[in-house]
């Protein structure tokens, strides 16, 4: 399942603050409508209460697809600029993590991190093309009597 966490926010419209609800973990395998949310670029924008304006506010989270083998650590885009001391730290944070996870989730891949929510958005969507691709190659290689075998979703990346 996933996630979720509370955060004060403060509207860069009219200056209030209040309390937002966010993502830390995402399973995309198992809450399609947050993969959606995700896809849609609706994942990270919030309503302020006060003055009722939209405004994106990114907070890093850990989106994992077993099944598709997928495990990106997603900060936001302002923290590029110290990219190496923010990789370095989620990579000393995965590790204690990565054996459990392995074990109770079956994740295997190394993790990718990004920054921003648009290379997490461009790989989910290409997933889906290559999904929709592989499903009509499958077809036609039964058709011809071929016999298929499976690859991990990372090596086919």
């Amino acid at each position: 399942m996933s996630t979720k966490g509370s955060i004060r926010v403060d509207c860069p419209h009219c200056g209030e603050g209040f309390d937002a609800d966010f993502w830390t973990v995402v399973r995309g395998d198992r809450d399609l409508e947050v993969k959606e949310l995700i896809l849609s670029g609706e994942f990270d924008v919030l309503m302020c209460p006060a003055c009722e304006k939209l405004f994106q506010h990114e907070v890093p989270f850990m989106y994992t697809d077993p099944a598709r083998d997928i495990v990106a650590f997603v900060m936001p885009e302002a923290w590029l600029p110290k990219k190496d001391e923010w990789m370095a730290k989620m990579k000393a944070d995965y590790e204690p993590l990565r054996a459990s996870l392995a074990e109770s989730q079956g994740l295997t891949a190394d993790p990718m991190y990004l920054f921003g929510l648009s290379p997490l958005t461009a790989l989910l969507e290409a997933d889906r093309d290559r999904e929709e691709e592989t499903e009509v190659m499958e077809f036609m290689a039964r058709e011809e009597g071929l016999h298929l075998k499976a690859v991990r979703p990372s090596a086919a990346r």
